[in-house]
């Protein structure tokens, strides 16, 4: 029998930006949309339609959710993150509701944490979930959770303000830009930052009117600013922050670029390809599972010369850009949805509901 009541938890939720906030944001809808009562329950953020926010102490956090939970009843809990005291909070929540489904997404690989105490932490805690949800095949071989643990990969979807907009017909007039998005704050992640910064100082000769724009804030955003200084570049790079317009940012865009060391699946990837814009990547994490070289996108390894290979043959292409674009919003639109993300939740969790 599929859920009727869904809990969500989630270290945050809007205004704050990130991709849990998107990915919570979206699956909520969707479970809207299927007729599932669904609430959520966050550390940081701001109330919305969706989420009860519960901020300034992670014990506070606990024993609020814990109290909700145990009103509410729920079918399926789900935990959002690696975060100890949001698996912690649904594992209290499945003890006091004894036939709810208590499972994990895991947006990230648990090595991330970079401190080997919480990770055998966050180890022993999804022990005792009853399902595991990985956000792409590539992060299920990595992470290598016990057999005993039942796992599911559920692929997300682009934001639906993404899907809203129409790809740009050929031939039309698009902004000389190379778009990253994302928050500075994971070092694997922003070390392809500093790593597209230099690709892109090698190609900049070539192509005198082009930008690179980065859409992001973080604890490292100082690193990227020392990298920018470094290659000489004024005005040709430029660290926007977080910017509200992010769709309008990566649709006027000629490029999307998802460098980075380390992924789970990247929604601003996905939101590119939907959006219609071509996207370079680098061949990390679940990004290979949604683009395949020179057919949805363009894969480089994460290597300054591989990277600014693959943007010197888009930069000079603008053919080989709207054929890319084309196939990657064609593919997203047919294969990916949150409709479909919410019904696979929905199958997985079934088999423990009484």
């Amino acid at each position: 029998m599929s859920p009727r009541r869904v809990v969500l938890l989630t270290p945050y939720t809007d205004p704050v930006k990130g991709g849990i906030s998107s990915y919570t944001r979206e699956l909520a809808s969707a479970y809207g949309r299927r007729g599932i009562s669904c609430i959520g329950f966050a550390a940081d953020g701001a109330d919305n339609s969706s989420f009860v926010v519960i901020p300034h102490s992670r014990v506070r956090f606990i024993a609020r959710s814990v109290r909700g939970l145990a009103k509410l009843r729920p079918d399926l809990i789900n935990a959002h993150s690696q975060h100890w005291y949001v698996l912690l909070t649904g594992l209290i929540g499945k003890i006091l509701c004894p036939s709810a489904v208590m499972v994990v997404t895991l947006h990230t690989p648990v090595e991330s944490n970079q401190n080997r105490f919480k990770d055998a932490l966050i180890r022993l805690l999804l022990r005792f979930s009853d399902g595991v949800v990985l956000v792409s095949k590539a992060m299920k071989d990595s992470i290598r959770l016990p057999p005993s643990i039942r796992q599911a990969v559920i692929l997300a979807a682009p934001e639906e303000l993404a899907t809203c907009r129409e790809l740009t017909p050929e031939g039309s007039a698009k902004r000389r830009d190379i778009v990253f998005a994302g928050p500075l704050v994971w070092s694997e992640k922003v070390a392809g930052v500093l790593l597209l910064v230099e690709a892109f100082a090698a190609v900049s000769g070539l192509f005198p009117d082009w930008r690179l724009l980065i859409l992001g804030d973080g604890p490292l955003k100082a690193s990227v600013e020392k990298r920018v200084r470094e290659v000489r570049l004024p005005g040709r790079i430029v660290l926007k922050g977080f910017v509200d317009s992010v769709f309008d940012e990566i649709a006027n865009a000629a490029i999307y670029a998802q460098i980075s060391l380390q992924e789970g699946l990247p929604l601003a990837l996905l939101d590119a390809m939907s959006i219609g814009t071509p996207v370079i990547a680098t061949s990390v994490g679940g990004i290979p599972e949604v683009v395949r070289h020179n057919e949805t996108g363009y894969l480089v390894e994460p290597r300054v010369e591989e990277v600014a290979a693959g943007l010197r043959c888009l930069m000079g292409d603008a053919r080989l850009r709207f054929t890319l674009a084309k196939a990657a919003k064609s593919f997203v639109s047919s294969e990916l949805s949150w409709d479909k993300v919410a019904d696979q939740y929905s199958v997985f969790a079934a088999k423990g509901i009484s």
